[in-house]
Formats: structure tokens, sequence, C-alpha cells
């Protein structure tokens, strides 16, 4: 299968917004965010032991009771701080793209063929291929199919390159089923099944028997 299309400045965010709840390794949580997080839970519990203790001290408790407005003010802080991140991601991506010839380079034409053996990615300054066994992960949504060359990167291709919904959810099968089958062969040791030892690779039937399709699709 092969498709054109235009890559997008919301292409990437779109890859981004799902990277971050889906990358193929978990990530690492930690820092600041994480800090604040269980300060927050770690406060909240010794309030409620403070007010027990000094229950009876008028002066105590008054300091005590002003412990979850703290708590409180440091929560919106928080969230805050997320919001702002999502909201600037685009003006992030935009002034990296807007340095050099990043612009040109990372956006624009591309071309995304599939085939039995690797998923080719062509733009106007590059042509790569990956071989289906060290494609990490196929991943989807109603706008987007990416396709991980490793764990934090991704081909990206929307859904609007295609001319319709199926035909973009078969596009997103094919490269599933050809990423399952590598995954087995490189697991195993062995050859893909319809790989022949004197030639590079034929095309893989699919589940009825018959040749992959690899049409153009044109959106």
């Amino acid at each position: 299968m092969e498709v054109e299309y235009d890559l997008t400045p919301e292409d990437l965010i779109a890859f981004q917004r799902y990277h971050a709840q889906n990358a193929p390794i978990p990530q690492q949580r930690g820092g600041p965010t994480t800090a604040l997080v269980g300060g927050l839970m770690f406060v909240s519990l010794a309030t409620t032991a403070l007010f027990l203790v000094f229950a009876d001290n008028p002066t105590a408790a008054f300091y005590v009771e002003m412990i979850p407005f703290v708590v409180l003010g440091a929560a919106l802080m928080l969230l805050g701080l997320i919001l702002y991140g999502r909201l600037t991601a685009s003006l992030r991506l935009n002034r990296a793209m807007r340095q050099g010839r990043n612009m040109e380079k990372f956006l624009g034409w591309r071309r995304v063929l599939l085939d039995a053996e690797a998923v080719r990615n062509i733009s106007a300054f590059a042509s790569s291929t990956y071989l289906w066994h060290g494609i990490e992960k196929v991943g989807a949504t109603l706008q987007h199919a990416f396709l991980y060359i490793n764990s934090v990167t991704a081909v990206v291709v929307p859904c609007r390159a295609f001319p319709s919904d199926q035909v973009f959810k078969d596009f997103v099968d094919a490269a599933r089923h050809y990423q399952r089958i590598g995954d087995i062969a490189d697991k195993t040791g062995g050859r893909a099944a319809w790989e022949s030892p004197r030639s590079g690779g034929s095309e893989a039937p699919d589940d009825a028997g018959r040749a992959a399709d690899d049409r153009i699709i044109r959106g």
C-alpha cells in the first residue's frame, strides 16, 4: 500500500499527545511534578493528624485549618502548569520549526509505502526504509496512524490522506499484520513465512491468502 500527504505541525502535536499516554516503553515517572503530587498527599495526611492533635488549642487549630488552603493553592498551581504545557506545545513546536530549514525538512510532502518487508518513508529530502522486525509498535487514533521506528519516534500518517475511513483502517490493519509477523520472526530467529531464501522477500499474503494490496492511495 502507498499513500501521499502533506505532514503538518498539527500532525506532530497529535503524535506528542498520543506518545505521552501510549509510548511503546512506559516513560519514566519522576521529576518536579511527581514530587509535588507526593508532597500534596503527605500534607493532606499530616493536616488530618495535626487537626486531631491540636483540636483543643484554638491558636494551633487555626494554623492547621489554613493548611488545606495552601494545599489547594499548590494543586491549582500544578494544574496550571500542566495546562500551560499543553497549550504551549504548538508554540514550542513552531519555534523549533522556524530554526534553519527544519520546517521544510520535518514537514511537507510525504510518501509512505507498506509491503511485506518494510515501511518506506520518502520526503523531498530523504528516503528511509524500516524493516518490520524493527518497528516497535503500530499505534492509531481515529485521525492518525503512528508507525514507531524506535521508542520515541514514529512515521505519522494522517487519516485525511485516505479516501475513506475504511481505507485508513485497512492501512492500519495491514501495518499491524506485517509488524506482528515481523516481530514473531525476529523473536524466533527465523524468516517471515513469505520470504524466499534466494530473494529479498516477496509480497506477503493477507488473511484471505491473496497478495497484499499495493495500490497508490490518494486522498
